[in-house]
């Protein structure tokens, strides 16, 4: 700030409750201190309290998992969304499987049927069953964790990828990872073969016994049809698959819309680097002279266009927001605006068009130097009368300000400015209060108007923005080359080097992967959904071909009936076909009820495109018919090649 304002001020508090305190009596304890403190504690300034009673300020303990954001608060949606797609995937798995061990169960009712006259239990065909389908699913399991454990680097690299610092976790495979998947998997066992266990229980011990290979269908497919067990198991995959493409869809269109969001400014081409001189003791003045020389060194070196300097790069998820009052403006309803300290040239860098007045120059930022130390100067005179033992209010009287230089975006001209011409006009001016060390200040005067561009990140609308001149010891560089940005890194860091071998040159990105890196949890979560949406529609299909096409040759006798009474192949296409689209429309309509169900609860993480958007809806409807047609095609011309001599006789 260019003065020291008692109204900016944060803390973060991290506690351990005693035994047997709860969480809502520890706060309500500490909100009576607070209140008490702000109100007329040491930090009611000069007689005036921080806060009044009717702001009922109070105190709100979270549990530090939640209370602190990071990598738990960033990624915890996203791995939300990941684990829902492979819940799913994993639930057609187990439909898909129990569908085939459900037809095997109907081509075992003899040997049950030998087993049960032979004295066997059903509690030992039980056991038996059960311990197949534990056996295949631990199979599987062992084969998933090999895979897994493959996947994980390529994973890891992935994240990685979008983080300017390591990793704050390890991820990798430990005893609890290896614990819940043999947890899952056994659950998956027994959750696919419980299904067929039971039914292959279900046997009748003289039809079964004197059915042979030619017989017409099993017992166990009495209940024909729609309701039967198969259908139903291929119906719920379908569903599903609809439930995870909507999903992938929605996060695939939504990573699409953020990636041809207009920033405002031109990202191609833009190599940004940062210095911080604040660890080897530079002063505000020595600083501002170090960032000059390093701008007109990267000016002059073949293949750069342009170079600047800003506090942060745009979009790379940093923000500073301030308030200040505005002309028309009642004072208690100060203007909220995003604050963004530059260097010479920044407009003409990044290619924002200026609309009105001009840029800054050399005269600005020196008056900017003048309210940063002034501003200084009153926090060293408030920290020396508090080192006393003396009160803010005991501080000597600080210099007064002149108004500070500052472009503007439109926004900022539309929603608080005066009518008329902006240029010239004067914003956040205050009376400021030398008792307390706030100095009296003109405020900013606005010098130029810019167009509109996106600051912190691509999914927020652009707020009104405040350009000022910079004044602080580490900025991030923006440097605009004619070719590939990253081919100059190595004479960046040389260039550096030979003017302070000491000077760390950090956070080096181009432009366009610093907004990647800003969109990461969307291209995380469009990739892996996108993954598993495929995989449950093709997991889904095999389990309708698979259906198909047992019922197909179990259908072998009819079939050849039919063309000996002159049905044509058409006729049989058609039959099959319509029989394998009704699981496929059943699903669809099932699955469309759930997915517009679930997508509303991922409404937050979805940008340009509704939940219920029925247009990524209509795809993945069309996407599921259409494969799921194909399915059907295969068997069904296998039916229509039926010899109905071979037929015959096979009955």
């Amino acid at each position: 700030n260019q003065n020291l304002n008692t109204s900016y001020w944060w803390l973060v508090v991290v506690g351990r409750l005693k035994p047997g305190q709860t969480r809502e009596a520890a706060a309500g304890q500490l909100s009576t201190l607070f209140q008490n403190e702000m109100s007329h504690g040491a930090y009611g300034v000069a007689g005036r309290p921080m806060l009044n009673p009717e702001d009922h300020g109070a105190i709100e303990l979270e549990p530090l998992g939640r209370g602190l954001t990071g990598s738990r608060t960033d990624l915890s949606k996203p791995l939300y969304v990941m684990m829902l797609a492979v819940g799913i995937v994993l639930l057609i798995a187990c439909a898909n499987v129990a569908g085939l061990m459900l037809a095997r169960a109907a081509f075992r009712q003899k040997e049950m049927a030998l087993r049960f006259a032979l004295g066997a239990s059903k509690g030992r065909i039980l056991r038996q069953l059960l311990t197949e389908s534990l056996m295949l699913s631990f199979a599987g399991g062992t084969i998933g964790m090999l895979f897994a454990g493959w996947r994980l680097q390529a994973i890891v690299g992935f994240l990685w990828a979008s983080q300017h610092r390591d990793l704050p976790f390890t991820p990798g495979i430990d005893a609890l990872a290896l614990l819940f998947t043999g947890a899952v998997t056994m659950i998956a066992g027994i959750l696919f073969g419980l299904m067929p266990a039971l039914r292959g229980l279900r046997v009748d011990l003289t039809p079964a016994l004197k059915e042979g290979t030619g017989s017409s269908a099993p017992a166990w497919r009495a209940k024909r049809g729609w309701l039967s067990a198969a259908n139903s198991l291929v119906v719920m995959q379908l569903a599903l698959s609809i439930v995870a493409l909507a999903g992938a869809g929605l996060l695939v269109r939504t990573l699409e819309n953020l990636k041809n969001v207009d920033p405002g400014f031109d990202s191609k081409n833009v190599l940004t680097f940062s210095l911080d001189t604040t660890p080897l003791g530079y002063t505000r003045a020595g600083a501002d002279n170090l960032f000059r020389e390093v701008q007109e060194r990267l000016e002059g070196m073949p293949g750069v266009t342009a170079v600047s300097y800003s506090w942060i790069p745009l979009l790379s998820g940093g923000m500073n927001k301030l308030g200040y009052p505005v002309p028309g403006k009642p004072k208690n309803e100060p203007a909220v605006v995003d604050v963004m300290p530059v260097g010479p040239e920044f407009f003409h860098t990044m290619r924002i068009p200026l609309h009105a007045g001009r840029d800054f120059n050399a005269a600005d930022f020196a008056t900017a130097q003048k309210i940063g130390a002034a501003g200084a100067a009153s926090g060293a005179r408030i920290a020396a009368a508090l080192k006393s033992g003396g009160t803010v209010a005991n501080a000597s009287p600080p210099e007064e300000l002149p108004p500070a230089p500052a472009i503007v975006n439109e926004t900022m001209v539309r929603r608080y400015l005066l009518p008329g011409n902006p240029l010239g006009q004067i914003f956040g001016a205050h009376e400021g209060d030398p008792a307390v060390g706030i100095a009296k200040s003109s405020g900013f005067q606005v010098s130029g108007v810019v167009a509109d561009a996106k600051y912190g990140r691509l999914r927020d609308a652009v707020d009104p923005t405040v350009y000022v001149p910079i004044t602080v010891r580490d900025a991030s560089f923006s440097v605009r080359t004619e070719a590939d940005p990253m081919k100059f890194v190595p004479r960046v860091r040389a260039m550096v080097g030979q003017i302070d071998s000491n000077l760390p040159v950090t956070k080096i990105l181009t432009e366009t992967d610093q907004i990647d890196r800003l969109i990461f949890n969307e291209r995380l979560v469009a990739r892996v959904s996108g993954v598993f949406g495929a995989l449950a529609l093709l997991l889904a299909c095999i389990g309708l071909y698979g259906l198909i096409s047992y019922e197909v040759a179990r259908r072998t006798g009819e079939i050849g009936i039919r063309a000996a009474l002159g049905a044509e192949g058409r006729d049989v296409l058609r039959l099959v076909l319509i029989q394998g689209m009704r699981l496929a429309l059943a699903g669809a309509a099932i699955g469309l009820v759930f997915a517009l169900t679930l997508t509303r609860y991922a409404k937050d993480m979805l940008f340009g495109v509704k939940a219920a958007d029925p247009l990524t809806f209509a795809g993945v409807i069309v996407l599921l018919l259409g494969v799921a047609l194909l399915a059907c095609f295969l068997p069904a011309r296998r039916a229509m090649r039926v010899d109905p001599v071979v037929a015959l006789r096979y009955e």
